[in-house]
């Protein structure tokens, strides 16, 4: 069964801001501030998958990393942070060769965050490959607007892009953006918990179909849990991914529907439920082109790892 998904299902209400009720800049001495980790950016890829997907994921290379500077008021007064912050990278306490970008947007730059005493104010960082500088322990020396003062923040768990400079292009250069203050607030609970839900495909690992014909595709959901998944609200999105070239287009579409759990509505623990899913190839993949279908639950609340499904189809 195709069920469209609304908009609604993968967008959150906006949340109330902190009012601001003071003028008062934040200093440098009012923070304590910590990254505690950067985010590798690259999708993961199943070291097995041959699709065109995969494959195309492989030769761009790394995606970089991403990170938050999170800074705690440790003072006993409410202040403001806005504007832009100026950041450099330190390795082991000197300067690393990366190049500094903090462009942000018009409503980024008259965003005023306010930091109540106790609360934390998140600082965006994306940093592009290739970096090839030494390794050690990192930090972040960021100058607060608005003469704020220097602030340093310490990244817990140091991490680098993967070096991909080369002979034919030395003069590349890694480079970190900034971006702008917000108010970083704890992580919600799901209103439906699917922590440790896995997803594998039953059938097809790689099939044939005549073009423009519709197919179907059985995906298992297995619960390891001791207790039940409540499966109310899942969707999930089928995205559909051809390269294309000088002679044809390419396709890259993405659709979203909610899980027909009327059969099924509660996964019971420590089991497994097929699901049965329909796909139709679009007109531009004629014969002998290759469609690659990946499968994954989406939403606001849904971030479970291992429940990334793909396949391929050729038409004939």
């Amino acid at each position: 069964m195709d069920e469209p998904a609304a908009d609604s299902e993968f967008t959150r209400p906006a949340r109330l801001r902190w009012t601001i009720t003071t003028d008062r800049h934040c200093q440098a001495s009012d923070l304590a501030a910590v990254l505690p980790a950067w985010q590798d950016l690259t999708p993961h890829v199943d070291p097995s998958a041959d699709d065109q997907e995969s494959r195309a994921i492989r030769r761009a290379g790394p995606y970089g990393l991403m990170g938050t500077v999170e800074a705690t008021n440790i003072s006993t007064q409410p202040c403001t942070l806005s504007g832009r912050s100026d950041a450099q990278l330190l390795v082991d306490d000197q300067p690393a060769r990366v190049e500094v970008s903090n462009a942000i947007d018009e409503q980024g730059e008259l965003r005023i965050t306010q930091v109540n005493p106790g609360e934390r104010a998140g600082l965006r960082l994306d940093w592009s490959a290739p970096y090839c500088g030494s390794h050690g322990r990192q930090a972040l020396r960021l100058t607060l607007p608005h003469g704020g003062g220097t602030l340093t923040a310490s990244v817990t768990a140091a991490s680098t892009p993967p070096c991909s400079s080369n002979e034919i292009h030395p003069e590349l250069r890694t480079f970190l953006s900034v971006g702008a203050w917000d108010e970083l607030h704890p992580a919600t609970v799901p209103h439906y918990a699917l922590t440790g839900l896995t997803a594998t495909l039953v059938s097809p690992a790689a099939m044939t179909a005549p073009a423009g014909a519709t197919i179907d595709y059985v995906i298992r959901l297995t619960n390891p849990a001791d207790a039940p998944m409540d499966l109310h609200g899942v969707v999930y999105g089928q995205e559909l991914f051809s390269l294309g070239d000088a002679t044809r287009d390419a396709v890259n579409t993405r659709s979203t529907y909610r899980l027909n759990t009327r059969p099924v509505p509660v996964l019971a623990a420590k089991s497994s439920q097929d699901f049965r899913f329909q796909v139709t190839l679009p007109a531009a993949i004629t014969q002998g082109r290759e469609l690659s279908v990946s499968w994954r639950p989406g939403g606001p609340e849904v971030e479970p790892a291992g429940t990334y499904v793909s396949f391929t189809v050729t038409a004939r």
